[in-house]
Protein backbone atom coordinates (compact mmCIF):
# COMPACT_ATOMS: atom_id res chain seq x y z
CA UNK A 1 0.00 0.00 0.00
CA UNK A 2 1.39 3.51 -1.05
CA UNK A 3 1.82 6.21 2.10
CA UNK A 4 0.27 9.04 1.70
CA UNK A 5 -0.19 12.13 4.28
CA UNK A 6 -3.88 13.19 4.17
CA UNK A 7 -6.67 11.41 4.09
CA UNK A 8 -7.71 8.89 1.78
CA UNK A 9 -10.18 6.37 0.15
CA UNK A 10 -9.45 3.85 -2.52
CA UNK A 11 -11.89 3.39 -5.61
CA UNK A 12 -13.36 0.07 -6.83
CA UNK A 13 -11.48 -0.88 -10.23
CA UNK A 14 -9.54 1.82 -11.10
CA UNK A 15 -7.75 1.98 -7.59
CA UNK A 16 -8.24 6.13 -8.09
CA UNK A 17 -7.44 7.57 -4.62
CA UNK A 18 -9.92 10.33 -3.09
CA UNK A 19 -9.48 13.08 -0.86
CA UNK A 20 -11.92 11.44 2.59
CA UNK A 21 -12.93 13.37 5.41
CA UNK A 22 -11.85 12.91 9.20
CA UNK A 23 -8.10 12.93 10.38
CA UNK A 24 -6.22 9.78 8.94
CA UNK A 25 -2.68 8.83 8.45
CA UNK A 26 -1.50 6.34 6.29
CA UNK A 27 2.23 6.48 7.34
CA UNK A 28 1.45 3.60 9.95
CA UNK A 29 3.33 0.75 9.48
CA UNK A 30 2.42 -2.00 7.83
CA UNK A 31 2.13 -4.49 10.94
CA UNK A 32 -0.26 -1.74 12.90
CA UNK A 33 -2.75 -2.26 10.02
CA UNK A 34 -4.92 -5.28 9.47
CA UNK A 35 -7.90 -5.90 6.40
CA UNK A 36 -10.90 -6.93 8.41
CA UNK A 37 -13.44 -8.09 5.68
CA UNK A 38 -17.01 -8.19 5.75
CA UNK A 39 -19.08 -11.76 5.08
CA UNK A 40 -18.54 -13.32 2.21
CA UNK A 41 -19.68 -16.41 -0.10
CA UNK A 42 -18.64 -17.68 -3.07
CA UNK A 43 -19.54 -15.94 -6.47
CA UNK A 44 -20.33 -17.34 -9.78
CA UNK A 45 -19.54 -14.62 -11.53
CA UNK A 46 -16.21 -13.16 -10.06
CA UNK A 47 -17.34 -9.68 -11.10
CA UNK A 48 -18.39 -8.10 -7.53
CA UNK A 49 -16.68 -6.29 -4.76
CA UNK A 50 -15.66 -6.73 -1.84
CA UNK A 51 -16.00 -3.98 0.94
CA UNK A 52 -12.84 -4.42 3.49
CA UNK A 53 -11.94 -2.20 6.29
CA UNK A 54 -8.51 -0.69 7.55
CA UNK A 55 -8.53 -1.24 11.21
CA UNK A 56 -5.37 0.39 13.41
CA UNK A 57 -3.47 -1.28 16.25
CA UNK A 58 -5.84 0.61 18.37
CA UNK A 59 -9.26 -0.66 16.71
CA UNK A 60 -10.32 2.46 15.19
CA UNK A 61 -11.84 2.18 11.79
CA UNK A 62 -8.85 3.83 9.37
CA UNK A 63 -9.49 3.71 6.05
CA UNK A 64 -11.68 1.27 3.44
CA UNK A 65 -11.55 1.07 -0.18
CA UNK A 66 -13.15 -1.64 -2.51
CA UNK A 67 -11.49 -4.08 -5.22
CA UNK A 68 -12.09 -6.77 -7.39
CA UNK A 69 -12.93 -10.16 -6.08
CA UNK A 70 -14.54 -13.41 -6.33
CA UNK A 71 -16.23 -13.15 -2.99
CA UNK A 72 -19.48 -11.43 -2.63
CA UNK A 73 -21.65 -10.69 0.50
CA UNK A 74 -24.38 -12.70 2.66
CA UNK A 75 -27.78 -11.97 1.70
CA UNK A 76 -30.55 -10.98 4.97
CA UNK A 77 -32.07 -14.67 3.72
CA UNK A 78 -29.40 -17.26 2.07
CA UNK A 79 -29.73 -20.77 0.99
CA UNK A 80 -27.66 -23.72 2.14
CA UNK A 81 -27.19 -26.44 -0.69
CA UNK A 82 -26.54 -29.73 1.36
CA UNK A 83 -24.78 -32.46 -0.46
CA UNK A 84 -25.98 -36.47 0.27
CA UNK A 85 -23.76 -39.48 -0.11
CA UNK A 86 -25.88 -40.63 -3.31
CA UNK A 87 -24.12 -37.23 -5.06
CA UNK A 88 -28.30 -35.64 -4.53
CA UNK A 89 -28.68 -32.23 -3.65
CA UNK A 90 -31.27 -31.04 -1.04
CA UNK A 91 -31.59 -27.21 -0.16
CA UNK A 92 -32.26 -25.33 3.19
CA UNK A 93 -33.50 -21.27 3.15
CA UNK A 94 -32.23 -19.78 6.18
CA UNK A 95 -31.20 -16.20 7.78
CA UNK A 96 -27.97 -14.59 6.85
CA UNK A 97 -26.65 -11.37 7.47
CA UNK A 98 -28.61 -9.57 10.26
CA UNK A 99 -26.52 -6.99 11.07
CA UNK A 100 -24.03 -6.90 13.59
CA UNK A 101 -23.61 -10.09 14.66
CA UNK A 102 -23.01 -11.39 11.21
CA UNK A 103 -21.78 -15.07 11.19
CA UNK A 104 -19.15 -16.43 9.25
CA UNK A 105 -20.78 -18.87 6.18
CA UNK A 106 -18.79 -21.75 7.73
CA UNK A 107 -20.44 -21.68 10.92
CA UNK A 108 -23.76 -21.33 9.16
CA UNK A 109 -22.55 -24.71 7.22
CA UNK A 110 -21.43 -26.52 9.90
CA UNK A 111 -24.63 -26.04 11.90
CA UNK A 112 -26.76 -26.97 8.76
CA UNK A 113 -24.49 -30.14 8.24
CA UNK A 114 -25.12 -31.24 11.96
CA UNK A 115 -28.85 -30.55 12.09
CA UNK A 116 -29.70 -32.76 8.73
CA UNK A 117 -30.13 -35.64 10.60
CA UNK A 118 -33.40 -34.35 11.74
CA UNK A 119 -34.54 -34.03 8.15
CA UNK A 120 -35.97 -36.73 5.73
CA UNK A 121 -33.15 -35.74 3.12
CA UNK A 122 -33.18 -39.37 1.48
CA UNK A 123 -29.59 -40.45 2.51
CA UNK A 124 -27.02 -38.67 4.29
CA UNK A 125 -25.28 -35.50 4.24
CA UNK A 126 -21.92 -34.93 3.42
CA UNK A 127 -21.06 -31.48 2.82
CA UNK A 128 -23.43 -28.05 3.29
CA UNK A 129 -22.42 -25.19 1.35
CA UNK A 130 -23.70 -21.18 1.27
CA UNK A 131 -25.37 -20.42 -2.49
CA UNK A 132 -24.53 -17.80 -4.15
CA UNK A 133 -28.17 -16.62 -4.73
CA UNK A 134 -31.63 -17.87 -3.80
CA UNK A 135 -31.59 -18.66 -7.25
CA UNK A 136 -29.69 -22.07 -7.43
CA UNK A 137 -32.35 -23.31 -4.97
CA UNK A 138 -35.21 -21.24 -6.60
CA UNK A 139 -36.74 -24.95 -8.60
CA UNK A 140 -36.98 -27.25 -5.49
CA UNK A 141 -40.47 -28.26 -4.63
CA UNK A 142 -41.47 -25.74 -1.42
CA UNK A 143 -38.93 -22.73 -2.17
CA UNK A 144 -41.49 -20.13 -2.70
CA UNK A 145 -43.69 -21.22 0.53
CA UNK A 146 -40.73 -21.19 2.72
CA UNK A 147 -39.35 -17.58 1.21
CA UNK A 148 -42.67 -16.14 1.52
CA UNK A 149 -42.77 -17.68 5.23
CA UNK A 150 -39.64 -15.97 6.29
CA UNK A 151 -40.27 -12.09 4.71
CA UNK A 152 -43.55 -12.00 6.66
CA UNK A 153 -41.50 -13.56 9.66
CA UNK A 154 -38.98 -10.57 9.45
CA UNK A 155 -39.88 -6.94 11.52
CA UNK A 156 -38.88 -3.97 9.84
CA UNK A 157 -35.64 -3.18 9.64
CA UNK A 158 -36.27 0.40 11.08
CA UNK A 159 -38.51 -0.80 13.89
CA UNK A 160 -37.37 -1.49 17.59
CA UNK A 161 -37.05 -5.11 18.02
CA UNK A 162 -35.43 -5.73 14.62
CA UNK A 163 -31.91 -5.71 16.12
CA UNK A 164 -33.25 -8.31 19.44
CA UNK A 165 -35.05 -10.19 16.96
CA UNK A 166 -31.79 -10.29 14.81
CA UNK A 167 -29.78 -11.06 17.35
CA UNK A 168 -31.86 -14.38 18.37
CA UNK A 169 -32.13 -15.58 14.38
CA UNK A 170 -28.53 -15.57 14.26
CA UNK A 171 -28.09 -17.64 17.69
CA UNK A 172 -30.62 -19.95 16.22
CA UNK A 173 -29.06 -20.61 13.04
CA UNK A 174 -25.85 -21.10 14.60
CA UNK A 175 -27.29 -24.00 16.68
CA UNK A 176 -29.07 -25.34 13.85
CA UNK A 177 -32.74 -23.96 14.03
CA UNK A 178 -34.60 -21.98 12.09
CA UNK A 179 -33.32 -23.99 8.24
CA UNK A 180 -36.56 -24.50 5.93
CA UNK A 181 -35.99 -27.19 4.06
CA UNK A 182 -37.03 -26.85 0.90
CA UNK A 183 -38.34 -30.63 0.20
CA UNK A 184 -37.32 -33.44 -1.85
CA UNK A 185 -38.33 -33.66 -5.77
CA UNK A 186 -40.86 -34.14 -6.97
CA UNK A 187 -40.13 -37.63 -8.84
CA UNK A 188 -41.86 -38.29 -11.96
CA UNK A 189 -40.71 -41.82 -12.08
CA UNK A 190 -42.03 -42.87 -9.35
CA UNK A 191 -44.17 -45.40 -9.36
CA UNK A 192 -46.37 -46.90 -6.93
CA UNK A 193 -45.11 -50.17 -4.96
CA UNK A 194 -45.74 -53.18 -6.17
CA UNK A 195 -48.09 -55.47 -4.06
CA UNK A 196 -49.17 -52.44 -2.07
CA UNK A 197 -52.89 -52.85 -0.01
CA UNK A 198 -55.38 -50.19 0.54
CA UNK A 199 -58.07 -50.64 2.83
CA UNK A 200 -61.05 -48.98 5.39
CA UNK A 201 -61.65 -49.62 9.37
CA UNK A 202 -63.88 -48.28 11.08
CA UNK A 203 -62.80 -46.73 13.96
CA UNK A 204 -64.94 -46.07 17.41
CA UNK A 205 -64.56 -43.22 19.69
CA UNK A 206 -66.17 -42.00 23.05
CA UNK A 207 -67.31 -38.34 22.63
CA UNK A 208 -64.46 -37.15 24.30
CA UNK A 209 -62.08 -37.85 21.21
CA UNK A 210 -61.21 -41.64 22.99
CA UNK A 211 -60.53 -44.39 20.81
CA UNK A 212 -62.64 -47.56 22.05
CA UNK A 213 -61.85 -50.00 19.53
CA UNK A 214 -61.60 -49.94 15.17
CA UNK A 215 -62.65 -52.90 12.85
CA UNK A 216 -60.73 -54.04 9.69
CA UNK A 217 -63.72 -53.58 6.50
CA UNK A 218 -61.59 -56.47 4.40
CA UNK A 219 -64.50 -56.14 1.55
CA UNK A 220 -65.20 -52.44 1.34
CA UNK A 221 -63.14 -50.49 -1.58
CA UNK A 222 -62.63 -47.35 -2.27
CA UNK A 223 -65.53 -47.23 -4.94
CA UNK A 224 -68.06 -48.54 -2.66
CA UNK A 225 -66.77 -45.82 0.38
CA UNK A 226 -67.00 -43.42 -2.22
CA UNK A 227 -71.01 -44.16 -3.21
CA UNK A 228 -71.43 -44.60 0.82
CA UNK A 229 -70.43 -41.01 1.47
CA UNK A 230 -71.82 -39.60 -1.30
CA UNK A 231 -68.50 -37.73 -2.15
CA UNK A 232 -67.10 -37.20 -5.56
CA UNK A 233 -63.96 -36.90 -5.05
CA UNK A 234 -61.88 -40.52 -4.50
CA UNK A 235 -58.72 -39.29 -3.49
CA UNK A 236 -59.96 -37.10 -0.67
CA UNK A 237 -62.33 -40.43 0.38
CA UNK A 238 -59.15 -42.48 -0.16
CA UNK A 239 -56.49 -40.24 2.37
CA UNK A 240 -58.99 -38.92 4.74
CA UNK A 241 -61.28 -39.63 7.60
CA UNK A 242 -64.65 -39.27 7.36
CA UNK A 243 -67.09 -39.46 9.96
CA UNK A 244 -70.43 -41.72 9.28
CA UNK A 245 -73.31 -42.45 10.84
CA UNK A 246 -77.34 -43.11 10.25
CA UNK A 247 -77.67 -44.89 6.50
CA UNK A 248 -74.20 -44.88 5.73
CA UNK A 249 -73.17 -46.79 9.12
CA UNK A 250 -75.92 -49.07 8.89
CA UNK A 251 -74.87 -49.79 5.11
CA UNK A 252 -71.20 -50.29 6.52
CA UNK A 253 -72.09 -52.87 9.26
CA UNK A 254 -74.31 -54.98 7.48
CA UNK A 255 -73.83 -58.25 7.59
CA UNK A 256 -70.46 -57.76 9.59
CA UNK A 257 -69.91 -58.74 13.54
CA UNK A 258 -69.93 -55.16 14.76
CA UNK A 259 -72.60 -53.68 16.80
CA UNK A 260 -72.84 -49.87 16.55
CA UNK A 261 -74.34 -47.85 19.00
CA UNK A 262 -74.68 -43.93 17.74
CA UNK A 263 -76.12 -42.69 21.34
CA UNK A 264 -72.22 -44.03 23.16
CA UNK A 265 -69.95 -43.29 19.88
CA UNK A 266 -68.67 -41.67 17.19
CA UNK A 267 -67.49 -43.51 13.96
CA UNK A 268 -65.21 -42.70 11.36
CA UNK A 269 -64.31 -43.89 8.51
CA UNK A 270 -60.28 -44.35 7.82
CA UNK A 271 -58.38 -45.50 5.21
CA UNK A 272 -54.98 -46.98 5.21
CA UNK A 273 -52.48 -48.26 2.48
CA UNK A 274 -49.13 -49.47 2.73
CA UNK A 275 -45.98 -47.73 2.21
CA UNK A 276 -45.75 -46.76 -1.48
CA UNK A 277 -49.50 -47.11 -2.36
CA UNK A 278 -50.75 -43.78 -4.52
CA UNK A 279 -54.47 -43.23 -5.02
CA UNK A 280 -55.26 -42.45 -8.51
CA UNK A 281 -54.06 -38.82 -8.39
CA UNK A 282 -50.78 -39.46 -6.91
CA UNK A 283 -51.52 -39.16 -2.84
CA UNK A 284 -50.52 -41.18 -0.31
CA UNK A 285 -52.84 -42.53 2.12
CA UNK A 286 -52.21 -42.73 5.76
CA UNK A 287 -50.29 -45.62 7.05
CA UNK A 288 -52.14 -48.62 8.54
Amino acid sequence: MARRSGPVAWGAASGERRAASGEFDLAAQASDIVLAPRIWSESRRGRDSVTMTVIAADGRPACGFRRASTMRRVDIIIAVRVKLDSGADRYFLTWGDLGPNRPWPGDIERAVLKSSPRWALGGTAVDARVCDSLQAASGERYFYENLTSMQYQMPRPASRTFLAWAGAMTAAVLRGEQLHYLGRPDNPDDIPAAGARFGFTLECYEHDGTLVSSYPLDELTAQDAQQLLGDEDIDRVMCLGHPVSGPALTAIIAERPITADETAHQYVLSPWADPGYRTPRGYYPPPP
